[in-house]
């Protein structure tokens, strides 16, 4: 069976570039993120991990990039500029490189960058037992050292030179001079085993170019056969396109002000988001984000709202899922349909319920826009119901939370909270 639906003009090519090359990109501002991205989540654990194998010549993957090379506006917003490169999949890799060009040993050792034997023979020549000593004494000195520190020697005798010397066994009055040596030998090794792995090291990428509309359904099909992401998260490449009028003149005072809410929230993110090196591909606009959210923006900020409203119920890494989760528990209660709470039929649902009328097909970005101007009203009405559920919960566990040893930190705990939730929010709109 074929499908009437034209083929889109996207091609894709692969090249392999050393790694200073790429974090050149990433330091000119070169590499963008695009909304449907989540951001920098990555812990300090995988971080450590990426660095390890860099260091050890270890293959971390190919990164996919968007190569934009004409003027057309789609996925891709207008603050990318033509030859940029927009992050399609790789993007915590992408950012922890960077962190780990500017400071190579925040998470990592030097016995990462120099060789056991090597270590060993330093060990001998400044008096210490063994290379595990060597690394002990150098680690915490050099752990906030970057490459422009490293190449200063001002910084370097400071830091390191005085500081090892004033630990060193023996008479350092008698070894200053040939310890001193050794030790800026041990730094111009180090600084060269640095430059010798981000020249040497090879990373392979996949470049995409032509249509740029297919991008948020790219990333979705590459993230929903891993368990990275949350579902909530895969669905947002879809959900970006989805637009809230949320100046709508008919909202309500208390609309407004979840609004407001929200759009603040959802700034404070894409700060922090630039805040740990990332350059997004959207120009940070509170006048413009308070005149359209997207469904994305407005779920993904009113679960940080209901964050910082239920500090005791609400876990912090809770905040990114708990405005989906919760709608779409809430949806699904509504049709009785279990497939509406795993996301896929979430659009299709909000737009049937505000227009009191089933609505044939898929509900694509054109057919939801046709709409968009009556979505606000209904929907922020349901995300105040939903806030008014949890504070009824809330008073409910308050007592609970009083009692040390109660603590709502099981992973399953988030869905029956949310599920709790969708169930009393559901009743207080009539809808079971």
């Amino acid at each position: 069976m074929t499908s009437d639906k034209p083929r889109t003009q996207t091609g894709f090519s692969v090249k392999v570039e050393e790694l200073v090359e790429y974090v050149q990109q990433l330091r000119e501002g070169k590499v963008v993120i695009p909304k449907y991205q989540r951001g920098p989540v990555w812990s300090d654990k995988k971080k450590k991990r990426l660095a390890e194998s860099i260091y050890n010549g270890f293959p971390v993957g190919s990164l996919l990039l968007y190569q934009k090379s004409d003027t057309k506006h789609g996925a891709v917003d207008r603050a990318v500029d033509d030859g940029d490169r927009v992050v399609i999949d790789g993007l915590q890799r992408s950012l922890a490189i960077k962190e780990l060009y500017y400071e190579p040993f925040k998470y990592a050792s030097l016995a990462d960058v120099l060789d056991e034997a090597y270590l060993q023979e330093l060990a001998a020549r400044v008096g210490l037992r063994s290379g595990e000593d060597v690394v002990k004494l150098f680690d915490p000195l050099i752990r906030n050292a970057n490459n422009e520190t490293l190449d200063s020697m001002e910084w370097c005798f400071t830091n390191v030179i005085v500081k090892v010397l004033g630990q060193l066994q023996g008479s350092i009055s008698q070894k200053t001079e040939k310890n001193m040596a050794t030790i800026a030998a041990v730094l111009d090794r180090i600084r060269a085993r640095l430059r010798e792995v981000f020249t040497e090291y090879k990373i392979p990428l996949i470049i995409l170019e032509g249509d740029e509309s297919v991008l948020p359904e790219v990333f979705y099909r590459l993230n929903t056969s891993g368990e990275e992401l949350t579902r909530y998260q895969v669905f947002a490449a879809q959900w970006t396109r989805l637009g809230i009028e949320a100046s709508t003149p008919s909202l309500k005072e208390k609309e407004k002000s979840l609004i407001e809410r929200i759009v603040k929230k959802v700034l404070a993110v894409y700060e922090e988001w630039e805040a740990k090196g990332a350059r997004l591909d959207y120009v940070l606009d509170e006048s413009a984000l308070a005149k359209e959210l997207n469904l994305f923006e407005l779920l993904l900020g009113f679960g940080f709202c209901l964050g910082e409203d239920f500090q005791e119920l609400i876990k912090e890494d809770w905040r990114q899922h708990i405005g989906f989760l919760v709608l779409c528990s809430l949806l699904s209660a509504r049709t009785r349909n279990p497939r509406t709470v795993m996301g896929a039929e979430i659009p299709k649902t909000i737009l049937e319920t505000v227009l009191k009328q089933s609505v044939s097909g898929p509900v694509d970005e054109h057919v939801w826009n046709q709409h968009k101007q009556g979505i606000a009203p209904d929907l922020l009405d349901w995300l105040l119901t939903i806030k008014e559920a949890f504070d009824e919960v809330n008073k409910q566990l308050e007592l609970v939370f009083k009692v040390k040893t109660s603590k709502l930190d099981k992973p399953h705990a988030l869905y029956q909270l949310a599920a709790l939730v969708a169930w009393l929010a559901g009743k207080k709109l009539g809808w079971i």
